[in-house]
């Protein structure tokens, strides 16, 4: 199997990078480039009219969220930014 060149470049890229001291590495991605990952996703799933742009503004939407209960108590919610939920479920989004 020949893989294309920039995918094999990166590949390297990421193996030669977690070889690296941890003082020289950059292992973790950019918040902004987490950022953006997420909105490409959120366009890709939801088709907005104004494609990633549009889903970047959409994930400082505020929506609400159950909150854990205990046995017996109310479902209360709680307010939490898409960003939050989308980043805490994304490999099931």
């Amino acid at each position: 199997m020949l893989l294309p060149l920039e995918q094999k470049d990166l590949r390297t890229y990421h193996v030669l990078n977690f070889l690296k001291p941890l003082s020289m590495a950059d292992i973790m991605p950019n918040p902004a480039e987490k950022r953006m990952a997420c909105a490409a996703r959120l366009d890709r799933r939801l088709n907005f009219p104004g494609g990633v742009p549009e889903a970047l503004t959409k994930l400082d939407t505020t929506i609400l969220t159950p909150k854990k209960r205990k046995l017996g108590e109310e479902q209360e919610y709680k307010l939490e930014k898409l960003y939050k939920v989308l980043r805490q479920a994304l490999p099931r989004f």
